[in-house]
């Protein structure tokens, strides 16, 4: 005949099931609000890079300029001498007959 397990083993063996599974989804639900925050904060640090990047274009295209160009020579103590200049015309190309 097969014996019946007591009320008191089974008992806690649900009660060990329920504190297990308990224990499981408040490690999840931590793991899960954690990896939240990390996905939260890569985003807003992927703002402030582009915010970055988008000054430093604006940079790169102030002193690009030819009067970004102009002003720092003459921060560097260069000047304009246009006697310096020798103008050349471009060669002339062969032509076919």
């Amino acid at each position: 005949m097969c014996k019946l397990p007591n009320f008191k083993s089974l008992s806690i063996t649900i009660f060990s099931l329920v504190v297990l599974l308990g224990a499981t989804q408040l490690i999840l639900a931590n793991e899960m609000s954690t990896e939240g925050q990390r996905i939260w904060d890569l985003g807003e640090r992927r703002v402030q890079l582009q915010n970055e990047v988008r000054d430093l274009e604006k940079q790169v295209a102030a002193l690009g300029s030819l009067g970004g160009v102009e002003l720092r020579a003459k921060e560097l103590g260069f000047s304009y001498n246009p006697q310096a200049f020798e103008y050349f015309s471009p060669p002339r190309l062969a032509q076919a007959k």
